[in-house]
């Protein structure tokens, strides 16, 4: 029988083909249609489904990973068979647990994405940097970080743990965008003003990257102006004007700070010492892994 459960790890054929990477397998042994056809959340000898299989896949994860790699396989399973995201094995473990002990930040995203439940991100994340010891800084497919990931997602929790954790705040993706600028595309305004409010927020501020086709780049406070109108301007109050003296006084007057309104040789000059300090991050981060 297609459902027997066979072996140490009492699995059926579709978990050993999702552990094979063998797409084309999978896809035949989960069509309706097929006379061989195996239930997509068939459950293994410690309760785990395909998906907790695909976190723990040599053949998947390769070294190191890609999305060519990745991707159909979770297309197949996840978007066409709809294979539930959610479901705990027999010591309560779902996929994105194994996802986060196995360090697979794709897998982590696309789970998220894809409707997991993230009431557990803290222990996940906990896990991450304190159990397996993964790198807070770890760097995955298109270069990004823990960080980026959880200001993507507008996880507050998550980005005060990582970065009490000693994230970096500055680090950039493959987009030239470091978390700040991250969030506000996203318009999570909590993070952004979280992010704002930290020590180094005049670093996060000074970044840029060129517009296609033009002279000019786009900055965090661009961004703001557009995305987040609201935000701009609680961030021009609290953070770009120094209010002097007051009512009743000898002296009462604003001062502001002009270094984020548009100087574009200034702003080139960000994008620059961004480009250079990335590489030296990404370096130092590939020096330490080899160290280790």
């Amino acid at each position: 029988m297609i459902g027997t459960l066979v072996g140490k790890k009492q699995w059926a054929a579709l978990h050993y083909a999702v552990d094979c990477n063998n797409t084309k397998l999978c896809r035949m042994l989960t069509l309706e249609e097929d006379q061989y056809r195996c239930e997509v959340n068939i459950l293994g000898g410690n309760g785990e489904n395909v998906l907790h299989v695909v976190a723990q896949s040599n053949c998947i994860w390769t070294n190191p990973p890609n999305t060519e790699n990745v991707l159909p396989m979770l297309k197949l399973l996840i978007e066409d068979c709809d294979v539930d995201v959610n479901h705990a094995d027999d010591e309560g473990r779902t996929p994105l647990h194994l996802a986060a002990m196995r360090g697979r930040l794709l897998y982590v995203e696309y789970l998220i994405d894809h409707g997991a439940k993230v009431d557990v991100r803290i222990k996940v994340l906990e896990y991450f940097i304190e159990v397996v010891h993964i790198e807070v800084d770890a760097i995955s497919e298109r270069r990004r970080t823990p960080l980026h990931i959880a200001s993507k997602y507008g996880h507050l929790d998550a980005v005060q743990y990582l970065i009490e954790s000693g994230a970096s705040t500055t680090l950039r993706n493959a987009q030239l965008f470091n978390c700040l600028e991250i969030s506000i595309q996203k318009q999570h305004a909590e993070v952004v003003k979280y992010l704002l409010q930290l020590p180094n927020w005049r670093e996060m501020m000074r970044n840029a990257q060129p517009i296609e086709a033009t002279d000019a780049y786009d900055t965090p406070m661009r961004k703001l102006i557009r995305y987040m109108p609201d935000v701009a301007l609680w961030m021009i109050e609290e953070k770009l004007t120094r209010k002097v003296g007051g009512e009743g006084q000898k002296v009462s007057k604003e001062i502001y700070d002009y270094e984020f309104y548009e100087d574009m040789y200034t702003v080139k000059k960000w994008y620059k010492q961004g480009m250079l300090i990335n590489k030296i991050q990404v370096c130092m981060h590939c020096i330490n892994h080899s160290i280790s």
